[in-house]
């Protein structure tokens, strides 16, 4: 049985390129199967069909690894052999990552009424009663291997069928050096994309300012590497195509996640050192306004009270004032009282004459005296 761990070796090489004329894998009759390098974009061509393959209709695509064909005049499902698509119509899961893709791509790559070739290896049959076959497409693509190269299958070994599993994993090898596919660290739902974005978390940990941004570092990394807990619990699965879609093997992983732990915790120890030196700041900075607020409190009541002395003052001030006022005009109206008077002498009837002059009482008026 076929270690789904020792695969990854071979998928962290870069990809290697063949040149045309050089000898590949071959069909059922030995026909050379002739693969293209990556920049080439060729896809990969069967150049002589089989003597014994079998000829067929395409009725309908199931998915991105099954179709169905008229065969012999009978309606027959096709399981491509050695290559392995995300499940988009598994009864038990959901649609896998790039498993549409995978459906578009097969549809493209056998379009409905074509003409198609079918080669076999030692089983013809699986336990579903599915006819296993390399496929050659009507444009004289080696579907098996061009569906990997597309990044959109992996190799799988389904013994004792393993006619095209070196080719398909060579194919494979080229879409993780491309990172094409399943290798795209640009598509979210991809092994890569989560090893990459738990990288880039780690990276960037430990910058935060505040307990807010620390928090949310934490919180991140916990999401992140529970995403790749999950996907790492996929590659222990031999069934698991995520076992050759990553481009590490799941002990690989391992490293990573611990260091995204490590780092989460010192992500929730700085949280924890951001929130109390902020609890601090805040209590200073409350005890700070408290301090201000009462002696703003004590310059108002000593603005009131000065405030209030001035106004008594500028009371007695005009109390004073008034009675100032009142005084001069009493002393003013007292100067300006009429003094009568006194009645004037009568007339001397004898001028010149002096005799006796006899007075009123108070000695002040008088007449002459007889």
């Amino acid at each position: 049985m076929f270690s789904f761990r020792s695969w990854s070796g071979a998928l962290a090489l870069s990809a290697v390129l063949l040149v045309s004329g050089c000898t590949a894998p071959t069909s059922g009759q030995g026909a050379p199967v002739a693969e293209s390098g990556i920049a080439s974009g060729e896809a990969v061509m069967v150049e002589d069909a089989a003597a014994e393959g079998d000829t067929a209709t395409v009725v309908r695509v199931i998915d991105g690894d099954t179709f169905d064909a008229n065969l012999h005049g009978e309606v027959t499902r096709i399981r491509l052999l050695n290559v392995d698509t995300p499940e988009t119509k598994h009864p038990n899961k959901a649609v896998q990552c790039q498993g549409p893709e995978a459906t578009r791509a097969l549809t493209a790559l056998l379009p409905v009424g074509s003409t198609v070739s079918l080669d076999y290896d030692v089983e013809r049959l699986d336990k579903y009663k599915r006819t296993l076959a390399g496929v050659t497409g009507p444009t004289g693509v080696f579907v098996n291997t061009e569906l990997a190269r597309l990044g959109l299958g992996v190799a799988v070994a389904f013994q004792p069928n393993v006619k095209w599993y070196d080719a398909v994993k060579k194919a494979q090898s080229e879409a993780s050096a491309g990172k094409r596919g399943l290798f795209d660290p640009a598509m979210a739902c991809t092994v890569p994309a989560a090893q990459q974005a738990l990288s880039q978390t780690i990276t960037a940990a430990g910058g935060e300012q505040t307990a807010e941004a620390a928090t949310a570092t934490a919180e991140a990394l916990t999401a992140q590497s529970a995403r790749l807990e999950a996907l790492r619990s996929l590659l222990e699965e031999p069934s698991s195509y995520f076992a050759a879609a990553a481009a590490f093997a799941a002990s690989d992983l391992a490293p990573l996640i611990d260091r995204a732990r490590g780092s989460r915790a010192r992500a929730v120890s700085t949280a924890a050192t951001l929130s109390a030196n902020e609890a601090a700041r805040q209590r200073q900075a409350a005890q700070v306004a408290q301090a201000q607020r009462r002696q703003e409190a004590e310059r108002q009541a000593a603005a009131r009270a000065a405030a209030q002395q001035a106004a008594q003052a500028e009371a007695a001030a005009q109390q004073a004032a008034e009675a100032e006022r009142q005084q001069a005009a009493a002393r003013w109206a007292e100067q300006q009282q009429v003094v009568p008077a006194p009645d004037p002498a009568p007339a001397d009837p004898e001028p010149g004459y002096h005799g006796p002059r006899c007075y009123e009482p108070g000695g002040k008026v008088w007449h002459p005296c007889g």
